[in-house]
């Protein structure tokens, strides 16, 4: 069995998102409470990897001081 570490960037995650929310005008709400260790889920096979961690890292907003 393989562990794997997920590392996510919180910051393209959040862009990537609100993007698709502007193209269907909020249709995709429901990805704003991602669950971000089902989804790493599928990303990987089970009987091959065991998922050990999930990091979600995000860039500190600059303009917002």
């Amino acid at each position: 069995m393989e562990r794997v570490f997920c590392y996510i960037d919180g910051f393209n995650v959040y862009h990537a998102i609100d993007d698709a929310n502007r193209a269907v005008r909020g249709a995709r709400s429901h990805l704003k409470w991602l669950n971000l260790n089902s989804l790493m889920t599928e990303f990987t096979d089970p009987s091959v990897h065991e998922i050990s961690a999930v990091k979600f890292f995000t860039a500190y907003p600059t303009w917002n001081r």
